[in-house]
C-alpha cells in the first residue's frame, strides 16, 4: 500500500497516520511537524498541517505495513 504524505509529498511505503480530519501523513513527518510547531510558537494545541483541525498524535490512526 502506497499513499502520498501531505507534508513531504513523497509516495513511499508505510507507516502512515490518518488524522481525525482524514488527512494522510508519514508518521515521522507529522511527528516532526507537530513538534516544530510546539517549539516555534509554544503552542498548547496541535493542529493539522492541511486544515488546522485539532490534531494530536494520540488522536491519529496508525497504518502500519508488513
Amino acid at each position: 500500500m502506497h499513499l502520498k504524505c501531505h507534508i513531504c509529498s513523497v509516495d513511499r511505503p508505510l507507516p502512515f497516520l490518518f488524522t481525525p480530519c482524514q488527512h494522510v501523513f508519514h508518521t515521522e513527518c507529522l511527528s516532526e511537524w507537530l513538534n516544530s510547531k510546539k517549539e516555534d510558537y509554544e503552542c498548547t494545541q496541535s493542529t493539522c498541517p492541511v486544515c488546522r483541525a485539532d490534531c494530536s498524535m494520540d488522536k491519529c490512526l496508525a497504518i502500519l505495513g508488513q
